[in-house]
């Protein structure tokens, strides 16, 4: 499993938790960098612990967004793929949802700054 700067965060509050858990993007703060608060849960769904976690990806580039605004956005597929043995400059990962297409972008670092469990959720 690919470790992130701060993942310790979610991982004492979401048992064998991944970035695949990621399964809505409440808010994104756009500029060189991109700030992103998204709601995970575990893979099992039984669990209904929910936490908010916030990120920020770094020296963003390449950045494509699909059908967001209004209220949180359900992404069915969000995955991050490790770029760094191809020696580009600046960039070490690529972010996307490869179920729907609705996000995409390459950055050179990611951190999990801040997480908390919050209340019950309902998921359609």
């Amino acid at each position: 499993m690919m470790k992130f700067e701060g993942a310790e965060k979610i991982e004492r509050l979401i048992e064998g938790w991944t970035i695949s858990n990621l399964t809505f993007i409440e808010r994104l703060e756009v500029g060189s960098d991109l700030l992103m608060v998204a709601l995970f849960q575990s893979s099992d769904r039984t669990n209904k612990d929910v936490v908010r976690a916030t990120l920020v990806f770094k020296r963003v580039s390449g950045l494509c967004l699909k059908d967001f605004g209004g209220a949180a956005t359900q992404v069915m597929g969000f995955e991050i793929q490790c770029l760094a043995d191809r020696g580009w400059e600046r960039i070490s990962f690529e972010i996307s949802d490869w179920e729907q297409d609705l996000i995409k972008f390459c950055c050179n670092s990611i951190a999990i700054l801040e997480a908390e469990r919050v209340d019950f959720l309902e998921f359609d």
